[in-house]
């Protein structure tokens, strides 16, 4: 992540800072030796312990970087970034429905080139990205959205008609978590909220 943000700095013409949000796990004083060889002290800040603020870090954030190293689908941080109306930028490992189709962010496969590549085309267009990051959690994630799918839910099972030999009703039930009011209408360029 460290080298994709260095390699997005080089061709950017923004002035940014990467803060690298969350605690500790046996990883940070190799990040640390990493920063300080890379001379991206001025660029790059650890920031530990934000339990309680971390929703103020989402706000000033133009972009959430999620790149865990094992399979963490749907982390509940970026969920929580993109109601700041904060756009995502995660790999493979960390998918979340409806990210990429709606423009709320990108999911890559992560190298450093195309993070890095990702980076500059969400922050050439970032007031559409976090409208529609702020769209995205508020109408998939929130929990009418939820509400919807599992009373959508209970109601196939009850009739009898859950599993695989019945893809109409599973059908049904993706048009469920659909039917919350969300719309593809391209989004204004300035984000609300920011």
């Amino acid at each position: 992540m460290i080298d994709a943000y260095l390699n997005f700095c080089r061709t950017s013409p923004r002035n940014t800072l990467l803060l690298i949000v969350g605690r500790d796990d046996g990883f940070q004083t190799k990040v640390e030796e990493h920063i300080i060889q890379s001379q991206a002290q001025m660029k790059i800040r650890i920031v530990n312990n934000v339990y309680e603020t971390r929703f103020d870090y989402y706000f000033l954030a133009d972009i959430f970087l999620g790149f865990p190293t094992i399979y963490e689908e749907t982390m509940l941080a970026s969920i929580e970034a993109m109601a700041c109306a904060t756009p995502i930028l995660v790999s493979r490992e960390a998918d979340i429905p409806f990210v990429e189709e709606e423009r709320a962010g990108m999911v890559i496969d992560f190298d450093v080139r195309t993070a890095a590549e990702a980076m500059a085309l969400m922050t050439q267009d970032l007031g559409s990205f976090q409208v529609n990051a702020r769209r995205v959690a508020t109408s998939h994630f929130d929990g009418a959205a939820a509400s919807r799918k599992l009373s959508t839910l209970f109601r196939i099972a009850i009739s009898g008609n859950l599993g695989p030999e019945n893809p109409t009703e599973m059908e049904t039930l993706g048009q469920a978590w659909l039917a919350t009011g969300s719309s593809q209408e391209p989004a204004s360029s300035v984000a609300s909220g920011k």
